[in-house]
């Protein structure tokens, strides 16, 4: 990389205005721009044609826009490694990024200022290459937690080394952000992340750079990987012999940890994929409440699916596509769907976009697989919304082991709750609306009180039922059913549980937790179906709640805060909006509703 003079710099800015005036400023500063579209062909052949020695880019850490770019980038493996800068709100990770080689290694606050940008610019290429790539820190776990949540909203690939002194020390392997493996405490996968960010007081080390993928291997020898089982694509081998007699000795597993206590919830943007950590075991006690749901058009693995899991203690259905899933997910509930992505009338994709969209549904947890071993796949999968994503090279014992760990989450919080123990959760993890039915099935007396950038929540349960929901945002208190809807719709919402207290008269009419969800999800779909016919009729206008859209520029999703700007500030109409950004009726449709869900704003009559 060139010291700074002649740097070739491409602009993506999601506003071609605003990109525009940018590139201009460096151009003029002696530096080499040019501005390009955020997305799609002209990025590919820009970065084909211009071959750029570092990106610059307006986007916040951990949101859709910069995701698609990074999978983009990683789609070109040229272009891979080409340090990006960005141009952001929040730049609270800098301690972390300016760190680092590849990927972000950059964090610069809005507005732009073009004597401070371009000084920092003309630096950076002398400083890339005198940097390590090496991040040491020591805290707690919640300092910790702070630096693995970066990992994955940055898309990060190294290896982080754990020790809080007790001496246990650990390890974690991430590939693009992704957990690939995880050791620490006696645990591993998801719990060890648990349990890092649970200690009082430790260092670590984070090292950038693909070879940290090579603990896969090491991985392997302590998940069993190898075993002699069949693969999930050979249903006649399956079918025709069955495993016979104890596996062979594989290497040394660490030891299992005692009975789990209460840990700290994993980072709220952490995609639940995990590899397998133990041998299958026959039922337990949770696999019979466990609904699963296998969605293929292949008759012959759908058995296999259905007599496997069914002879471990899981009630199985199945499904040849996403149009009869889905069908089957509106008529009751399933713990956890796992789809094929090629199939005929609605796809894997296109099931996983209806189950995202649906309030009813959109809690589900779902596992896409499919014929490619590949982790940009995986990728794709979870930043569209999936838990999970598993090759069908896999074994079946070992997807078996992968689906309980993927549920254990919400079965740990089951274990405490009914042992009556402390309880501080992730509610936009476990999902709200799963929470209240947990509760209510256990016929629990107390009180949830959380909270999110947004608003703090009360909520009071007598025998199970809901009676009582109040939000305090700023200085407003909502009704019950506002604070009902911020809560579950929230985002990063995290919670605590105390039991017992006073009985509240309900405040819902005496509903029971089922009825009054089914209303409320009922609610959260129409508002989203008039935000989208609204917007694509682009004739309404908002009114605006002054005070509340002022918190919401500042905490609100870092994506929508554009679109909300235009909306609410300039007094666009979504057409007008559409026109300015380049972007689709849906794009609008999807701020339109946060902002009505939230009371910020209000469609005019």
């Amino acid at each position: 990389m060139t010291h700074g003079q002649g740097l070739r710099i491409l602009v993506l800015d999601p506003d071609p205005t605003s990109g525009q005036q940018v590139a201009m400023t460096l151009d003029a500063a002696g530096l080499d721009p040019q501005a390009c579209a955020f997305e799609g062909r002209a990025l590919i052949e820009a970065l084909k044609g211009y071959g750029p020695q570092l990106l610059w880019v307006r986007a916040e850490l951990g949101s859709d826009a910069l995701g698609r770019l990074l999978a983009t980038l990683e789609r070109q493996p040229q272009f891979a490694q080409v340090p990006i800068v960005l141009l952001c709100q929040d730049v609270r990770e800098a301690a972390f990024v300016r760190h680092m080689k590849t990927g972000v290694v950059e964090l610069l606050q809005l507005p732009f200022s073009p004597r401070l940008h371009v000084a920092r610019l003309r630096l950076l290429p002398r400083e890339l290459p005198e940097r390590r790539g090496v991040l040491r820190a020591s805290g707690t776990g919640r300092d910790l937690q702070g630096l693995l949540e970066h990992l994955i909203r940055a898309h990060r690939t190294g290896t982080l080394s754990v020790n809080d002194g007790a001496p246990n020390e650990g390890r974690a392997f991430f590939v693009k952000g992704v957990l690939q493996s995880a050791w620490f405490n006696g645990q591993q996968g998801p719990g060890a992340l648990a349990a890092m960010g649970a200690f009082q007081q430790g260092t670590w080390q984070f090292s950038e750079g693909a070879d940290g993928a090579g603990g896969l291997f090491e991985w392997d020898a302590l998940s069993g990987a190898g075993e002699p089982d069949e693969p999930i694509f050979e249903p006649q081998a399956m079918l025709s012999a069955a495993p016979s007699g104890p596996p062979p000795p594989s290497a040394p597993r660490p030891a299992p940890a005692p009975a789990p206590a209460p840990t700290a919830p994993l980072p709220a943007s952490y995609p639940q994929q995990v590899a397998a950590t133990a041998p299958a075991t026959e039922a337990g006690p949770d696999n019979s409440h466990t609904q699963v749901l296998f969605v293929d058009d292949d008759p012959a693995l759908a058995k296999l699916f259905q007599a496997y899991f069914t002879k471990k203690g899981y009630p199985v259905d199945t499904a040849a596509d996403g149009v009869e899933a889905m069908q089957k997910l509106l008529q009751r509930p399933f713990e956890i769907v796992i789809a094929d992505l090629n199939m005929p009338r609605l796809d894997g994709w296109g099931l996983l976009r209806v189950l995202r969209e649906d309030a009813r549904t959109l809690e589900t947890p779902v596992a896409l697989f499919s014929c490619h071993d590949d982790y940009r796949e995986s990728l794709r999968a979870v930043h569209a919304g999936a838990q999970a994503y598993y090759p069908k090279s896999l074994r079946m014992n070992a997807l078996e082991v992968q689906v309980r760990e993927l549920l254990e989450p919400r079965r740990r919080f089951e274990r405490l709750v009914a042992s009556g123990a402390s309880v501080t959760v992730n509610l936009s993890s476990l999902g709200a609306q799963w929470v209240l039915r947990t509760l209510a099935r256990q016929r629990i007396t107390g009180r949830l009180d959380a909270t999110d950038a947004w608003a703090t929540f009360r909520l009071h349960f007598t025998s199970g039922q809901l009676t009582h929901a109040i939000a305090r945002v700023e200085n407003q208190t909502l009704d019950p059913q506002a604070s009902l809807v911020a809560f579950l719709t929230g985002r990063g919402i995290e919670g605590s549980l105390a039991y017992g207290g006073e009985s509240l008269p309900s405040s819902f009419g005496g509903q029971g937790t089922e009825d009054l969800l089914a209303y409320m999800t009922a609610h959260l779909n129409e508002v989203k179906k008039r935000a989208r016919d609204q917007a694509q009729a682009g004739a309404t206008a908002l009114d605006v709640n002054p005070e509340l859209y002022q918190l919401y520029a500042s905490v609100g999703p870092p994506q929508y805060r554009a679109i909300a700007q235009l909306l609410c500030e300039v007094k666009l109409l979504p057409r007008d909006v559409m026109a300015r950004l380049n972007c689709t009726p849906q794009d609008v449709a999807a701020v339109v509703n946060d902002l009505i869900l939230r009371g910020v704003a209000w469609l005019r009559a």
